[in-house]
């Protein structure tokens, strides 16, 4: 299947959507003087082509959306909303992995992160807004998930949210044969135990008791399948980072309601793996691209969707799984 029309049809339309939210971000030391910006066409909040569109800009901030005059000259090109990367490692600085114990609710990504990284410029100037950044997922559990923008100018982390997700982790990466757990069944287990020993005062409580989402490393779809039985025994739809074989889940999903965190995607990928994404979306999951950036290029959080709507996922959610879907959630 020929996967590059999807790629000219997304990702190219893309290319000016960065440039203009850099110009946005950098107005203060631009132009003292409000800007406006009349584009062709904008990616809708539900992942539509929404037709000509007119922004104005003051110091660094949009003060007015609406539609341009007839006559007026626009920009040949496709105006999106920021991009989200959900799970990324940008401003890490010294890992965010831990190895000293299985659970690690008490780890939070946001000591990992360094204000004066340069994948922070990096990230806005590839129209990334804002990262979700997770400690490594080597362990039953392995630590908070925090929320920043990639716009740092001025010296001031701007925290979206300090809480934003408990990072679980099944399969191969949290096996530790000197201490253990060893094997799913015992990963399992120590983090079924440790959520009903847990009181809404722990961080962990607060993911079975108060509702703190819980997003689950899922390497294959039998980890994801036994994720979500399991969280769901305290009643929570985990949200589960999977690529490999959502074809085979159908059986599982009959009454799921988290998300599906997809990528990130790369040509060598087999087919079937590309076309998980279409299948979980037609089957009224949400999805969600994300690039792991800045272990990954810039773009692949674009080239994740770009790939996965070349495999049967709808345009519109390809737009909207790295723009407003990214978004949804408490984080």
């Amino acid at each position: 299947m020929n996967v590059e029309p999807a790629r000219r049809r997304i990702a190219g339309g893309l290319t000016i959507a960065a440039s203009l939210i850099v110009a946005a971000v950098c107005a203060p030391t631009l132009a003292a003087a409000p800007v406006r910006l009349v584009v062709a066409d904008h990616v809708a909040p539900d992942g539509t082509l929404g037709g000509p569109i007119a922004i104005e800009i003051d110091r660094g901030t949009i003060v007015s959306v609406g539609t341009p005059d007839e006559d007026e000259p626009a920009i040949a090109g496709v105006l999106s909303p920021g991009i989200i990367d959900i799970f990324s490692g940008v401003g890490v600085t010294g890992g965010t992995r831990d190895d000293i114990k299985a659970v690690a609710d008490d780890i939070t990504a946001m000591d990992a992160i360094d204000l004066l990284h340069p994948s922070f410029a990096e990230a806005a100037a590839a129209g990334i807004t804002a990262v979700m950044v997770g400690p490594t997922p080597s362990n039953p559990v392995s630590g908070l998930a925090v929320t920043v923008s990639t716009h740092t100018d001025g010296g001031v982390l701007d925290v979206l949210n300090d809480e934003s997700a408990m990072v679980f982790s099944l399969g191969p990466p949290a096996v530790d044969t000197r201490y253990g757990p060893t094997s799913r069944a015992g990963i399992l287990f120590a983090i079924r135990s440790a959520m009903e020993e847990s009181d809404e005062d722990s961080m962990l409580g607060r993911v079975a008791e108060v509702g703190l989402p819980a997003i689950v490393f899922c390497p294959d779809g039998d980890d994801a399948a036994q994720a979500i039985q399991m969280m769901g025994g305290f009643g929570l739809s985990p949200n589960i980072v999977h690529s490999r074989d959502a074809l085979d889940l159908s059986s599982d999903l009959e009454d799921y309601e988290g998300t599906f965190i997809i990528g990130p995607y790369t040509f060598d990928a087999r087919p079937d793996v590309l076309a998980g994404a279409g299948f979980l979306d037609r089957a009224g999951v949400r999805v969600v691209s994300h690039g792991a950036t800045s272990n990954q290029p810039y773009d692949s959080i674009r080239m994740t969707a770009t790939l996965a709507s070349g495999y049967g996922l709808a345009p519109d959610a390809a737009r909207r799984s790295f723009t407003s879907e990214a978004g949804v959630g408490e984080w």
